[in-house]
């Protein structure tokens, strides 16, 4: 006997196979969900996570700042109190200077010789006064050369005869001169030609008292 199956089987089991896709499908779909929601969780919290990083480094970078800003502070405050005792020293050395300049014109100026000014600017030495002779002003520009190295390339500016009156009226010649030199803090840091220097002045003074 032969059975007939007049059921649309064929209808239902396309019905089943569409309801396993949509199924499928809405699986696939809250997997889907889930796995962008972790990643997004995932996200949010790295970037939280470098958010705080960031704050802690912005932190760190102003204490650094602070930090250098007060060694810059100190730098300067030192570097203005090693002016400050530079500055008294040199004033102290100036001084001590001075009073030996004076000691060494001193013993350096031969008789016969009167200094009626005496200008320093700097390291610039001015000096003028009046000699008997013109042999006179080449032993002091001598003797200034060999001053233990205090005076540097002593040189002879400007030479004059002129006459002077004693009070009874007698004229006698004298020469004017005016001569220049440079003044060493260290005496130890004599110029190598300052005697050179010193010799040829001395000659170009007694050239200019030759007839």
């Amino acid at each position: 006997m032969i059975f007939l199956n007049l059921l649309p089987h064929r209808e239902a089991a396309r019905v089943r196979r569409r309801q396993q896709f949509y199924q499928l499908l809405a699986a696939s779909a809250v997997v889907g969900a889930l796995i962008s929601a972790a990643m997004l969780g995932w996200f949010f919290a790295a970037i939280d996570s470098q958010g705080q990083i960031n704050l802690f480094l912005e932190g760190e970078i102003k204490v650094l700042d602070q930090q250098n800003q007060e060694v810059k502070d100190l730098e300067a405050q030192i570097l203005a109190l090693k002016l400050r005792q530079r500055a008294v020293e040199d004033l102290q050395s100036d001084r001590n200077v001075t009073v030996r300049l004076i000691s060494e014109l001193a013993l350096q100026l031969p008789k016969g010789i009167l200094l009626s000014a005496m200008t320093q600017s700097g390291t610039d030495l001015s000096i003028t006064g009046v000699a008997q002779t013109n042999e006179k002003v080449s032993e002091f520009l001598v003797n200034l050369g060999k001053a233990g190295g205090w005076f540097l390339k002593p040189e002879l500016v400007e030479i004059k005869s002129e006459s002077y009156s004693l009070p009874t009226k007698v004229q006698i010649p004298v020469v004017d001169f005016k001569l220049r030199a440079a003044v060493a803090r260290n005496p130890s840091a004599q110029l190598p030609d300052s005697n050179a220097t010193a010799a040829g002045s001395a000659r170009q003074t007694a050239a200019a008292g030759t007839p």
